[in-house]
């Protein structure tokens, strides 16, 4: 008996030895979110590149951050078979070789031309990942974070995936200034030429003069942020395991979506105090979409409402 015992320890133990960060646990994707905000399992449904406007758009204010959903994977083989002793036949220990997770290590960076970095700026030529000076530890503070998270990846191949939201309005300050505020940005409003209205669309940012609100964000409209992730938990054993490092590029681009479902048309039957503007036709449905400012599933409905 004593035998017995000590040799399924044995087995715990040189397994949880056995631990190869970012290989025992491997980051496989971004998984892409369906309509419904719940991630899909297939690997083939990847998000290799996000999309992000902090600007917003009708009936919906300033996104607040930017959501995405990792998929984990536990690549180690179960520790040790060892049958349930309990008064169900199923069997409820986890394995050693579970791996509990605690959260995710972050990073992000500009790869614009006018804010980024020369090695930045070369993002999509790299041939072995990140230089040296663009990974994590290397970053200022100011641009790395944890993110706690909390869920159990089993052993054998187990996967797990969860949003987690990232590139909040401070965040993005580390990044294009102090002073950079999507939601002061002055918007188009109406053109009297064709009587339409540009509801939420930011000024260009290469406009003159050039509203403070923009901070250092380049004077190109799509600017690309690269984000850096890595999944970190614990065996069940007690063992320390980290993941691989994900990189995921974003376009931020500054009211890009207000117009995408159309452009809203005056109208004067459409009552509304004085100093606003009715305006109808097709908007964005911010209720119905998911991660709507995200551009991951585009939602339009007819609006008869009124704007500033």
């Amino acid at each position: 008996m004593k035998t017995t015992m000590l040799s399924s320890v044995c087995v715990v133990l040189v397994s949880a030895c056995g631990v190869e960060h970012g290989t025992s646990l491997q980051l496989v994707r971004i998984a892409k979110p369906s309509g419904a905000c719940t991630t899909d399992p297939e690997p083939q449904a990847a998000l290799a590149r996000g999309f992000f406007d902090p600007r917003g758009f009708i009936n919906a204010g300033p996104a607040f951050s930017y959501s995405l959903a990792p998929n984990i994977r536990n690549n180690m083989s179960p520790a040790v078979a060892d049958a349930a002793v309990s008064f169900s036949p199923t069997n409820r220990r986890p394995d050693g070789n579970d791996v509990l997770l605690h959260g995710f290590d972050i990073c992000w960076f500009r790869a614009d031309a006018e804010g980024g970095s020369p090695e930045a700026m070369r993002y999509g030529a790299w041939e072995d990942g990140p230089p040296d000076s663009l990974k994590c530890d290397n970053l200022p503070a100011s641009q790395r974070a944890f993110i706690p998270a909390t869920g159990q990846v089993p052993a054998n191949s187990g996967q797990l995936s969860l949003f987690v939201d990232v590139l909040d309005l401070a965040a993005m300050r580390t990044m294009y200034g102090s002073g950079f505020d999507p939601s002061a940005l002055p918007a188009r409003g109406l053109n009297a030429t064709t009587g339409t209205y540009f509801y939420g669309t930011a000024d260009a940012p290469s406009a003159a003069p050039r509203n403070a609100a923009w901070g250092t964000y380049p004077h190109e409209n799509v600017a690309t942020v690269v984000l850096q992730i890595q999944a970190l938990g614990k065996l069940q054993a007690g063992t320390s395991v980290k993941s691989n490092w994900l990189v995921h590029p974003i376009d931020v681009c500054v009211g890009c979506l207000a117009d995408a479902c159309g452009l809203l048309t005056i109208d004067a039957s459409v009552a509304c105090a004085v100093g606003t503007t009715g305006v109808s036709g097709l908007a964005m449905a911010p209720i119905t979409s998911c991660l709507p400012f995200q551009d991951v599933q585009l939602n339009c409905t007819q609006y008869s409402t009124c704007v500033r």
